[in-house]
């Protein structure tokens, strides 16, 4: 039997070679590191020598070594402390401003730019060395080392080199959006920060909303999952422990939709159903002041991110008189001073976005001048999440003010079913050598959960790792070679297949959206549906059914041999993402074979039957899908929210299908799935058309009779505002209904509303009266309406919103009366090309309309 010393000389040999050919097994790819022969091995004798003053948070870190070899290598190891102890095959980690050891070792090498989070890793055949100036510098060094010791092609055995190494950001992070969706587990909290420690990220930033549980405020997060204050501490506690600092984003202006929606907060908007606070409101400083006097002292950050991003609607409501008098950038900066004085009052360093001084892309214009208007300690977040081939224009708007700022790109993962991590790596990757080249403080990569934030969080591990790759050192930004070493250290290999699923998921995600997997089936082509079927479609249509099975067989491949060495439970979410990705072929398929029989109106009994067949499979589909979405979810994360993406998404398609086989087996062979109910609006308005007549606030009227009302069971309506709605029916006030377009899944839900309006009817003749507003740029007032009297003998009478309705932009005393006179009222016009698309509402199943925003124009001036 060979010695262990005749090992370790040709372990040299091939190790030597394969490392100068090649690079380490590290991520973040270190600043330098020179390679030298020999290696160093961990035996049993091997100890973790911490030296002279050390302290607690040394002692942490040996402890998270000692954990690693033991579960890597199953090797007990001791930890001592003190210079003295230290001898031959140890593991050594010394502070240099307090052990004469460590500061001999280091010598004249820690630089400046290493001193706060820098390290020395020098490996050989006697020990390993660690050697910074501060504690966070040790601990990335050991991060480094944890690599070393689990990724190597042979367990335990380390090869000679020395890594000079330190972050170009001082800080560097994510942001992580828990507002909109998932909500974790302690538990997974806790491994979302052991993840970021790993790859030497030191922010994690929260994106709160109304997710903070106000014991002042017990309606705000409620049922939602929100964060108590010993939640928020016991993770604080945790991640200190590995130099991460949790600071919180907590809106201040915009986003506050979820907030602002309850009828007890609706009162602090701009104007109802509005995301922003009234800024003309002096009791909203009180109100923040509340917020402030709870979550601030929850977090032990001395920086506080007051958000304040996206705030389109100020000026649009309430606040329109202090808009013109100051304008856009000095209404703003008013409000941010405020904000700003409360938080330093409290102690805390303040951070916020910084689109109102960029815009966004060419929709949005930004007002550079705010910034000279505001502190010039605030540290602004440019956030941009397109591609571009720089985004210097934009981030030299902060530079040449002189205030400090991060820059912020994406991980992508807010629409596609699985992360787009074709463009997400190239916004990441430019993004991070655009604030090198201006002077940012600050990387943080933002994940959001729009729409409910279906798209499962754990998905977003490698836009994470990449952010952390190219944030300590921009300069090692090679997707090809970070792939390799990222797949090595989460599976414990490189094989090629692991990395062929991954690139073949990128492009999943680079071409299904959610709201193409989710929507209706059965509306008519160029629409929502796409088998209208263009050249183009059809070529990344078939691509996608392609890579769906070479997905398959690849996926089944790496589960039969066990090709992951760790996180083999990891591989359950990517093929979950091809499940999904199946899901929206055979949709279409199966949409368009149906559709053939649309104005046949035949089917013989074979294909009749396999119609049938493919409605029965779609909804096993579906129904399987979900089994395994809610068993994916539970893992990470706690049940709240996840009623509403069940309800919203998967039950709704499959109501769709088994409405779609029991047409068939009555004989018929289509259904007319859009809405005959359009959206109305006064005729002169040119809603959605930038510098089109406005008409923001009109009135509908709409008469119907009743001969039987004896026989009625009920009359239910749904309505969709655009975006305020009054209603009233023959003269009495039947609700109000206030929501506009947004990212929360909870507002969308609430655009469009169940009305049971029959104990307002009457015999006769009745009329309809709605009030309608709309405060966004480019818009006007317009309403859906669709309802349905029910008979007591089940017979159904239909009546809905189309041209044959009244409208006004302007009325007289009791116009909602059944008496009032509107035959000099105009007929409604339908704007077919630019309104929202809705399908077929279902009172009997409690299905609202899928609501299909065709355009979307916001922006913070006319």
């Amino acid at each position: 039997m060979k010695t262990l010393s005749t090992l370790l000389i040709l372990w040299s040999i091939v190790m030597t070679t394969h490392l100068n050919a090649t690079e380490i097994p590290v991520v973040p790819y270190p600043q330098s590191i020179q390679l030298s022969d020999g290696l160093f091995a961990i035996t049993e004798q091997t100890q973790i020598v911490l030296g002279d003053g050390s302290t607690e948070a040394e002692r942490f870190l040996a402890g998270e070594i000692q954990r690693s070899v033991n579960e890597y290598l199953n090797i007990q190891i001791s930890i001592a402390e003190g210079d003295a102890v230290m001898s031959d095959g140890d593991i050594y980690f010394g502070l240099t401003g307090v052990s004469s050891f460590a500061a001999d070792k280091a010598g004249n090498r820690i630089t400046p730019e290493m001193e706060v989070e820098g390290y020395i890793l020098e490996t050989a055949p006697d020990g390993i060395f660690i050697t910074a100036k501060s504690s966070a510098g040790l601990y990335y060094g050991g991060m480094t080392l944890l690599q070393l010791i689990e990724n190597g092609p042979s367990p335990g055995v380390i090869p000679g080199m020395i890594i000079k190494d330190h972050p170009q950001y001082r800080y560097r992070g994510i942001s992580d959006d828990i507002s909109r969706g998932q909500v974790s587990t302690l538990e997974n909290f806790k491994d979302i920060i052991r993840r970021l420690a790993r790859y030497k990220q030191n922010v994690y930033m929260p994106y709160l909303e109304d997710m903070f549980r106000f014991e002042s405020h017990p309606l705000i997060g409620k049922s939602r999952g929100a964060l108590t204050r010993e939640q928020v501490e016991e993770l604080d506690v945790f991640a200190r422990k590995r130099h991460v600092d949790i600071i919180p984003i907590f809106q201040t202006l915009g986003h506050m939709e979820n907030m602002l929606l309850l009828p007890e907060y609706v009162e602090y908007a701009e104007f109802p159903g509005a995301a922003s606070l009234n800024i003309s409101d002096e009791r909203i400083y009180d109100l923040l002041q509340e917020f402030f006097d709870e979550i601030v002292p929850a977090f032990s950050s001395k920086y506080f991110h007051m958000a304040a991003d996206e705030s389109w609607d100020v000026g649009r409501g309430a606040s329109k008189e202090i808009v013109q008098e100051l304008g856009i950038a000095g209404a703003h900066a008013e409000h941010f001073n405020r904000v700003y004085t409360m938080l330093k009052a409290m102690g805390k360093e303040v951070i916020m976005y910084g689109d109102i001084a960029t815009g966004l892309g060419q929709a949005i214009p930004g007002y550079p001048e705010v910034l000279e208007q505001l502190p010039d300690d605030i540290i602004m977040v440019y956030w941009d999440y397109w591609v571009q081939r720089s985004y210097a224009d934009k981030a030299e708007i902060f530079k040449n003010a002189g205030q400090p700022f991060m820059v912020s790109p994406g991980v992508w993962n807010w629409h596609p079913i699985f992360p787009d991590n074709i463009n997400a790596p190239v916004n990441i990757r430019i993004m991070a050598r655009t604030g090198v080249e201006t002077g940012a403080i600050g990387f943080i990569n933002s994940s959001w959960g729009d729409y409910g934030g279906e798209t499962l969080r754990e998905l977003n591990r490698f836009g994470y790792a990449y952010g952390a790759e190219v944030s300590w050192s921009p300069a090692h930004d090679s997707l090809e070679k970070f792939t390799r070493r990222y797949i090595k250290d989460l599976y414990g290999t490189d094989d090629a297949r692991l990395k062929a699923i991954h690139a073949l998921l990128a492009n999943i995600g680079n071409s299904i959206t959610n709201l193409e997997l989710w929507k209706p089936p059965f509306m008519p082509p160029g629409g929502t549906n796409s088998w209208d079927l263009t050249s183009q479609f059809i070529l990344n249509f078939n691509r996608i059914k392609r890579d769906v099975d070479i997905l398959y067989s690849l996926l089944d491949e790496v589960i039969e041999k066990n090709i992951a060495k760790r996180n083999a439970d990891y591989i359950d979410y990517l093929k979950f993402s091809v499940r999904r990705a199946e899901l929206y072929v055979n949709k279409i398929e199966s949409a368009k074979f149906l559709s053939q029989f649309k104005s046949a109106g035949v089917m013989d009994e074979y294909i009749l039957k396999k119609a049938i067949s493919l409605c029965e499979n779609m909804v096993a589909e579906v129904e399987q899908l979900q089994k395994e979405f809610i068993g994916l979810w539970r893992r990470t994360n706690i049940d709240a929210n996840l009623d509403n993406l069940i309800t919203h998404y998967y039950q709704r398609q499959m109501s769709y299908w088994l409405e779609m086989k029991n047409e068939l087996r009555e004989g018929n062979y289509w259904i007319e799935q859009e809405s005959p109910a359009k959206f109305i609006y006064h005729p002169d308005a040119t809603p959605y058309v930038s510098r089109g007549t406005r008409k923001p606030h009109a009135y509908f009227r709409k008469t119907f009779t009743i001969d039987d009302i004896d026989k009625i069971e009920k009359m239910m309506v749904q309505t969709v505002g655009d975006t305020y709605l009054k209603i009233y029916v023959n003269g009495r006030e039947a609700g109000v209904s206030y929501a506009k377009r947004a990212l929360s899944l909870i507002v969308q839900m609430a655009r469009t509303r169940f009305w049971d309006i029959t104990e307002f009817l009457v015999d006769g003749e009745n009329v309809i009266a709605i009030e309608a507003r709309n405060y966004l740029h480019a818009g006007s007032a317009g309403v859906s309406w669709y309802s349905e009297i029910f008979y007591q003998d089940g017979a159904k009478r239909e009546l809905h919103s189309d041209d044959t309705w009244k409208a006004a932009d302007s009325v007289s005393d009791n116009w909602y009366a059944l008496q009032y006179d509107d035959s000099a009222w105009l007929n409604g016009q339908i704007v077919l090309e630019r309104a929202p698309l809705l399908d077929r509402p279902d009172f009997g199943l409690n299905r609202k309309s899928w609501l299909i925003d065709r355009v979307w124009t916001a922006t913070l001036e006319d």
